[in-house]
């Protein structure tokens, strides 16, 4: 390319422009400077936009949590009520709610429209890190950890607040989760260096006897010489459930195929 071409080129690409004034990253406040830690748009609505501020006071622990109008940046009003550092945030789907995960130990759900507080959950063993709504609304992940501390991930139904799952398995903070769009699945990453896939349907009496049929017969598989010989130890067996005797019979088959299939 020569520099005719070039320079040619450089004059089609538009000029940069200035961030408009509603977008900030930073903010003054009795002239000491705040830093931005954690950030989260609706696409609902007038398309609010709520950030979490870290105090650089040291007489201040805990953060604010303002929400803004994108459209205008108009400061609209501050959740308060955390009592240490907020740690992240997220809207609903609908843009009606908005939650957060503190150091306190506690996930906060509030009202988008007037900044009240709608639920705050308290079943975090650690700091609690990361918040997800599902693609319904009708659920919220959070999780939490500490320092040298396993991690957990938790569910709660957002109408209610109660809690429907408790998920462990990684061995440090839980740092990050997300929802599939279909809501069935949830992701985490964790200072352990792992991601995970978890389910993330509520337990129903089938899905409890779904996840017993399966560990049954991964283990038994290997103790029997063949399928009829394991389908009759699972007809006799009186320490399961009739759900977990049937579904465990209809599953027989597919996990005798598969031993079949690994063994040496």
């Amino acid at each position: 390319m020569n520099p005719e071409q070039l320079q040619a080129k450089l004059a089609a690409i538009p000029a940069l422009r200035p961030a408009p004034k509603n977008v900030a990253t930073t903010r003054t406040q009795q002239a000491k400077v705040s830093k931005a830690t954690s950030a989260a748009s609706s696409t609902e609505g007038n398309t609010p936009v709520a950030a979490v501020i870290k105090s650089k006071s040291t007489a201040k622990v805990s953060d604010a949590l303002v929400v803004w109008a994108a459209d205008t940046g108009q400061e609209l009003f501050t959740l308060d009520g955390h009592t240490d550092i907020v740690s992240s945030v997220a809207f609903s789907p609908d843009g009606k709610r908005i939650a957060s995960a503190s150091g306190d130990r506690t996930v906060k759900m509030w009202d988008a429209a007037t900044g009240q507080q709608m639920l705050s959950l308290n079943g975090h063993s650690y700091a609690a890190l990361s918040v997800a709504f599902s693609p319904d609304g009708s659920r919220l992940a959070s999780t939490s950890g500490s320092l040298g501390k396993f991690g957990e991930l938790m569910l709660v139904d957002t109408a209610t607040g109660k809690q429907t799952l408790t998920l462990t398995g990684h061995t440090l903070s839980v740092t990050s989760v997300s929802f599939s769009s279909n809501g069935k699945w949830l992701a985490s990453a964790s200072w352990d260096r792992m991601v995970k896939v978890w389910d993330a349907r509520t337990w129903t009496p089938k899905l409890r006897a779904e996840a017993q049929a399966r560990g049954y017969l991964t283990v038994r598989r290997d103790r029997v010489k063949s399928l009829e010989e394991l389908q009759a130890y699972i007809r006799s067996d009186k320490t399961i459930s009739d759900m977990v005797r049937k579904q465990a019979l209809d599953w027989a088959e597919l996990f005798w195929k598969n031993r079949q299939t690994v063994a040496p």
